[in-house]
C-alpha cells in the first residue's frame, strides 16, 4: 500500500459531528493518509477539535481559513493535497473503518481513475442499505450514462464523498464557488473525463440524511432554486455538447420533479418573495415542458405535465394524496432493507486515541 490518499474534510459549525468523523478517517485500516482538515471560519469548537487531532495524529494537516463555503474550502483542500488520490467526506458523515482499503484495491485491480461505494443512509427511522456487493467495471462515459439515468440497481450518484480519485485526473477541475449542490456541476464532466471506474454494491459511507442546519436539509430558498435547477440545465448542456442523447430524456425527467418539487414547497412557505418564485417557476416550466421535448417525457412524467398545465393547485392536492396513499404502504409494508433503531458506534484503535 505505497499510494498516499489525501481525505479532505471540509468543515463548518459541526462540532457535535466532528469527533465521530475525525476518528473514522484516522481509524482507516489503510494507513498512508493525508488527512486535510479545512476548518471553513467556524465559530463553534471546531477549530480547536482539529488542533487537538493534529496534535495526536501526524498524518493530520489543519488549514484555517475564511469562511467561503463548502466548494471553496474542497477547492483549498486539493490544492494542499501531495497524495496520489484523492477523497472527500463531509464532517458530519462518517466511513466504515475499511472504506479506501477495499476502494484502492479496487482501483488498483481493475486500473480505475475512479473507485466508488454505495453510500449508506442514517435517519431517525433506521440505516436504509440495499448492498448487493455487486462489482461494476465501465469506461468514463458509460459510469455517466449509468449515474444519470439509474436504469439500473446501484447508486452511482453524482455526491463526490464515496469516491476515490486519482488526483492526476483533478488536475484541471474545480468546485463552483458559491454555488449550492456544486456536485451536480462537478461530478459529471469528471466522470466523463475518466477511462475508467469501478463501484462496489457495497455500503461503505454512512450519510446522516436529516441532521438540522446541513445544507441538504435547508428551507427551500430562491438561491437554492436556481442553482440545483441551473445544474440541471448545465448537465443537458453538457451531455448534449458530448454527444449522449440518450441520457437528455432522464436529466429532464429530474428536472421537472426537482421544478415541481420546488413549486410546491415555495407555495407553502413564508418567503417574501414568493410570488415572483412561484411566478418564475411556472414560466420555467411552460418554457421547457409545454412544446419542446414533451415527447421525451415519460408517461408518468406527461400526466405530471398535464395536470400541472391545468392547474398547479390541483397538481398538488393530487401529490399530497399521492404521498399520503404510499407513506400508509410503507407502514404495513416497510422497505425490507430498512433496519430500524440503528447502533451507530464506531469502533476504535486503541492506539489512534479518543474522541473529543
Amino acid at each position: 500500500m505505497d499510494a498516499k490518499i489525501s481525505v479532505i474534510l471540509p468543515i463548518y459549525n459541526v462540532e457535535e459531528y466532528l469527533p465521530k468523523c475525525i476518528n473514522s478517517v484516522r481509524n482507516q485500516t489503510y494507513e498512508n493518509l493525508e488527512i486535510i482538515l479545512v476548518n471553513d471560519g467556524s465559530t463553534d469548537r471546531c477549530g480547536l477539535i482539529c488542533e487537538l487531532h493534529a496534535a495526536l495524529d501526524t498524518r493530520i494537516k489543519v488549514i484555517h481559513k475564511d469562511n467561503g463555503g463548502l466548494s471553496d474550502a474542497r477547492n483549498a483542500g486539493m490544492e494542499a493535497a501531495t497524495g496520489d488520490f484523492v477523497a472527500f467526506v463531509d464532517s458530519d458523515d462518517w466511513i466504515d473503518e475499511d472504506m479506501y482499503e477495499v476502494l484502492y484495491r479496487l482501483s488498483s485491480q481493475y486500473d480505475a481513475d475512479i473507485a466508488m461505494c454505495r453510500v449508506r443512509e442514517f435517519s431517525d427511522l433506521g440505516i436504509l442499505d440495499e448492498s448487493t456487493d455487486d462489482i461494476v467495471v465501465c469506461g468514463g462515459e458509460e459510469a455517466l450514462m449509468l449515474m444519470v439515468t439509474r436504469d439500473n440497481n446501484y447508486k452511482l450518484e453524482h455526491g463526490i464523498v464515496n469516491k476515490l480519485i486519482k488526483k492526476e485526473l483533478l488536475q484541471n477541475f474545480k468546485f463552483p464557488v458559491g454555488k449550492l449542490t456544486e456536485d451536480l456541476y462537478f461530478t459529471p464532466p469528471l466522470i466523463y473525463a475518466s477511462k475508467k471506474c469501478v463501484y462496489i454494491d457495497t455500503g461503505k459511507y454512512n450519510y446522516l440524511t436529516d441532521r438540522q442546519g446541513s445544507i441538504m436539509n435547508s428551507k427551500v430558498s430562491e438561491k437554492m432554486i436556481a442553482n440545483e435547477l441551473e445544474g440541471y440545465q448545465e448537465l443537458e448542456r453538457f451531455l448534449s455538447s458530448k454527444g449522449i442523447q440518450s441520457c437528455i430524456a432522464k436529466v429532464r425527467e429530474v428536472f421537472l420533479k426537482r421544478l415541481l418539487h420546488f413549486h410546491y414547497e415555495v407555495k407553502i412557505s413564508s418567503l417574501e418573495n414568493k410570488k415572483d418564485l412561484l411566478i418564475d417557476l411556472e414560466k420555467t416550466f411552460y418554457t421547457n415542458f409545454i412544446k419542446p421535448d414533451k415527447n421525451l417525457m415519460n408517461p408518468k412524467r406527461q400526466l405530471q405535465i398535464r395536470i400541472f398545465d391545468l392547474s398547479p393547485g390541483v397538481y398538488h392536492r393530487v401529490k399530497m394524496n399521492v404521498k399520503k396513499i404510499k407513506d400508509f404502504k410503507d407502514k404495513i409494508m416497510p422497505n425490507k432493507a430498512l433496519t430500524l433503531n440503528p447502533v451507530t458506534q464506531l469502533s476504535k484503535k486503541e492506539d489512534r486515541g479518543d474522541s473529543y
